[in-house]
């Protein structure tokens, strides 16, 4: 019989979780045996209850509802993805026989001058959204002398 320093040690580690099954299986056994210590007496009913539980079985039938099968859904749906793809391809060999150089400039003096437009378009959001920045700041100084006083 284990002694009941390990037994108690068992049950600490068995409460916090870091028990091994050797030990848990260790502790069933001495819970359900019959001969435990007085102060360790209060663990039998969770001890025996586990052991009841592990014999209880369910005998009754189980009814699953049956599946309704649908064939036609699936041929449908083949029949879309096929469509889908022919004519994702074919709008694409179209749009590739017309049109093979969009966003594209011949001219590098023209190129050149449509980027610096599109880089001083960008600044001058980015000049409008620091300034609205200006204004949360003087928002938040404000806040702060009656928040942190």
């Amino acid at each position: 019989m284990e002694s009941i320093k390990n037994i108690e040690q068992w049950l600490e580690a068995y409460f916090e979780g870091e028990s091994t099954l050797e030990q848990e299986k260790k502790l069933r056994a001495y819970f359900t045996d019959g001969v435990v210590a007085p102060h360790l007496e209060k663990y039998i009913p969770l001890f025996s209850a586990f052991a009841k539980a592990k014999q209880e079985r369910y005998t009754g039938e189980i009814n699953l509802p049956k599946k309704k099968r649908q064939p036609w859904l699936s041929i449908a749906a083949s029949i879309l993805v096929i469509v889908g793809l022919f004519l994702f391809f074919n709008n694409n060999r179209n749009n590739n026989n017309n049109n093979n150089d969009y966003g594209t400039y011949k001219d590098p003096d023209v190129a050149a001058l449509k980027t610096k437009q599109a880089l001083f378009m960008m600044g001058s959001f980015i000049d409008q959204s620091t300034s609205k920045l200006n204004a949360l700041d003087e928002f938040e100084k404000t806040t702060d002398k009656y928040i942190n006083k």
